[in-house]
């Protein structure tokens, strides 16, 4: 059964391919995204561990800051696989290809590279994107409210434009900063249509966690469970990251179906 369709669709259209994927999909990234969560399982309860009252002071934190680093290393570069594996696998269960774990985890590895430093790259141009009304904000003395908004209005830009770079270096096997501007060509004209169909989900899984949360602090404070809390809160991520990737995944599928489609159409009026 076809899942991706062959033309341009609608947002709620992408929204229905994406639930089918994702459910399609479940064997396929599942047990990447079970590492991934154990993974920052194990991370909290490393800071949890060394950020007591007794580790306040600065010998203290000096001797525990190398461990910090290299583990906070490790989640990034492990993160990058994963994610890259589970793009891949996706791409599969949508084309109805064949694959297995250890082919997804190889190919992981070997995009971790381009990812990182393209994930650094996105960080970069958000944070400069921030960071170009500051001094225009500041030397209209606009009030903290409009500035601050004023503020996010290019890194919000930036942010979604940049989104798809994993995908085109996963999928397409573009190098880091090629990944970059291919994502940026990829939205020019859509932005708006690419932020709708990113926030119905994005709605839909904040206010799940919300309703999460809220009863997970009802637990903790009438049945004094607190492992529990963090262990629920783990799952909803296990399950939510695969289905955002999915989101974002078919929404590049259909970004490019337009991006052709235009491009045919100029060559014809040419």
């Amino acid at each position: 059964m076809q899942i991706l369709a062959d033309e341009p669709v609608s947002l709620a259209k992408i929204l229905d391919i994406s639930i089918k994927l994702y459910v399609a999909s479940f064997t396929k990234w599942i047990s990447f995204s079970t590492v991934l969560g154990l993974l920052s399982l194990g991370f909290n309860w490393f800071i949890r561990q060394h950020t007591l009252p007794g580790m306040a002071g600065a010998a203290a934190l000096a001797e525990v800051a190398p461990w910090f680093f290299g583990i906070m290393v490790a989640v990034v570069v492990c993160s990058a696989a994963g994610y890259a594996a589970i793009i891949y696998r996706l791409d599969n269960a949508a084309h109805q290809r064949q694959d297995s774990f250890m082919e997804a985890l190889q190919l992981g590895i070997r995009k971790t590279p381009s990812i990182v430093l393209a994930t650094f790259l996105y960080m970069l141009a958000v944070g400069i994107g921030m960071l170009l009304l500051l001094v225009p904000a500041g030397l209209l003395r606009l009030s903290l409210g409009v500035g601050t908004l004023l503020l996010l209005v290019p890194g919000i830009i930036l942010s979604l434009s940049l989104l798809f770079y994993v995908n085109f270096i996963v999928l397409d096997a573009k190098r880091a900063y090629e990944s970059l501007k291919a994502s940026y060509a990829l939205v020019k004209g859509n932005w708006w249509r690419t932020a709708g169909g990113l926030t119905v989900p994005t709605v839909l899984l904040s206010l799940f966690y919300f309703i999460l949360m809220r009863s997970l602090g009802f637990i903790v404070k009438f049945a004094g469970i607190d492992g529990i809390a963090e262990l629920i809160i783990n799952l909803f991520s296990i399950a939510s990251t695969p289905f955002f990737l999915t989101v974002i995944y078919v929404q590049f599928h259909d970004l490019k179906l337009r991006k052709s489609g235009a491009d045919l159409a100029a060559r014809l009026a040419g």
